[in-house]
């Protein structure tokens, strides 16, 4: 990456994060920022959605005296594609003029109304709006925090603009997972789908490769080590889904949603994470026929309500379970409580669930920096190999708790079937003929 572009994405990942979590700009940082606003070799993208960040939220003084000058003299600091932001409309193409019109009142902290979401979300996802509108308009969303028909509204046209597949299997389990990874801990909820598998329980996982803000370990990172075919199309996976003797499958956003994969490099020049990352894991893009389950995360406490609202609008859902495990994610952590929201234990209640009501040992996870996709890879082939260690501990407690708080099984039953599967290696042969096949 140009040192220019590096120097505004550290300036954005501090000021950008939210209302109460970000810093201020200091002054030597404001000193430089002219430079780096009109310098050709910073992406119009990055440069949109910092002023996006220094406009929507609360400014420190040094702050509120740049804002003036951005405001007095727009042409020396900022690039003509993005002086929209200042409220000058007047060199805003015509055919763009109603979406860049649409993102002020954002800005200041305005909601849209049911008309205008209908409205400006189909500009989000039209391929010839320039990025640097979409990078604006999602930021500004983020900051003043999404409405729940905000929200709504762009998870049904997203929906719609999924390729899905309903599968001959009655139920299908989706792990839906965060995209961006894992940055601290191994991932391992990715075995939890062979498991599942080898009990009987049809379960599809779905991702991308690499995307920020996190640029974490992924599903797709550890299965392209193992030699799995990520770029199948939505049939092949169908294939092995309903395949008995596999049971499990990956599917790929490039494949499912190409609206959104053809979104990454924006979304990655934004580094922030836009409403899409809430979104896209919820897209389902192979169903049961009678049944589909989705397990779920949330990161922040007030997204716990927000999730539930999303899977309560979608007919598709017919149960869910949202957890809040390590990073945020469905992986359970092993040495505390996770909170957990169902039908049955709604987003208004403190229902949580814990390793030793499953009678599990009670540890913590390895933590480290230096995490790797193949870490993972090993950790979850030894845990399918029958080993037995933290790794396997966690595969054994998210399958039981899914198959304990989402199909009505016994705790200790499920502890049981699942520990066996990776005993007696038929979880890992499920694993091998999904990778071979």
């Amino acid at each position: 990456m140009n040192p220019f572009q590096n120097e505004l994405k550290l300036m954005l990942k501090s000021k950008g994060t939210g209302k109460t979590m970000g810093k201020s700009l200091s002054d030597s940082e404001l000193a430089r920022l002219p430079h780096l606003l009109v310098s050709d070799e910073v992406s119009l993208v990055t440069k949109a959605t910092l002023i996006t960040a220094l406009l929507a939220l609360q400014p420190e003084p040094n702050e509120a005296v740049f804002i003036e000058q951005l405001h007095n003299s727009p042409s020396e600091f900022i690039p003509q594609e993005v002086q929209f932001l200042l409220g000058d409309l007047s060199k805003v193409p015509t055919k763009y003029l109603q979406f860049a019109t649409a993102i002020l009142p954002l800005v200041r902290g305005q909601s849209m109304s049911q008309g205008q979401c209908d409205l400006n979300f189909k500009q989000v996802f039209d391929p010839d709006m320039p990025p640097y509108y979409v990078a604006s308009f999602l930021e500004a969303l983020r900051l003043k925090e999404e409405t729940a028909i905000e929200n709504i509204t762009c998870y049904h046209q997203l929906l719609e603009a999924t390729h899905r597949i309903q599968s001959h299997c009655n139920t299908v389990v989706d792990l839906s997972v965060g995209y961006d990874g894992f940055t601290r801990t191994p991932f391992l909820s990715l075995f939890v789908a062979p498991v599942l598998a080898a009990i009987g329980v049809p379960t599809v996982t779905h991702g991308i490769f690499d995307i920020g803000p996190k640029h974490g370990i992924t599903p797709a990172k550890i299965l392209e080590l193992a030699g799995y075919p990520l770029q199948q199309p939505l049939s092949a996976a169908q294939e092995k889904l309903e395949n008995a003797a596999v049971g499990w499958t990956y599917v790929d956003q490039a494949q499912s949603c190409p609206t959104l994969f053809d979104m990454v490099e924006t979304r990655n020049l934004m580094l922030k994470r836009p409403m899409l990352s809430t979104l896209e894991k919820l897209l389902l893009p192979i169903k049961g026929s009678k049944e589909t389950i989705v397990v779920t995360s949330y990161t922040h406490p007030p997204y716990k309500a927000k999730m539930a609202l999303l899977l309560e609008a979608n007919p598709l859902i017919t149960n869910y379970m949202v957890l809040r495990g390590l990073e945020g994610s469905i992986q359970l952590a092993l040495d505390r409580k996770t909170p957990i929201v169902t039908p049955k234990h709604p987003s208004t209640a403190d229902a949580y669930i814990r390793p030793e009501e499953f009678g599990l040992s009670n540890v913590a996870a390895p933590n480290s920096a230096d995490i790797t996709a193949e870490q993972s890879l090993n950790l979850g082939l030894s845990a399918l190999s029958g080993e037995s260690s933290w790794a396997s501990v966690s595969i054994i407690y998210l399958a039981a708790a899914i198959l304990s708080e989402m199909m009505g099984e016994d705790r200790e039953s499920a502890v049981e079937r699942v520990r066996a599967s990776l005993l007696n290696g038929s979880a890992l042969a499920h694993w091998q003929r999904g990778i071979s096949v």
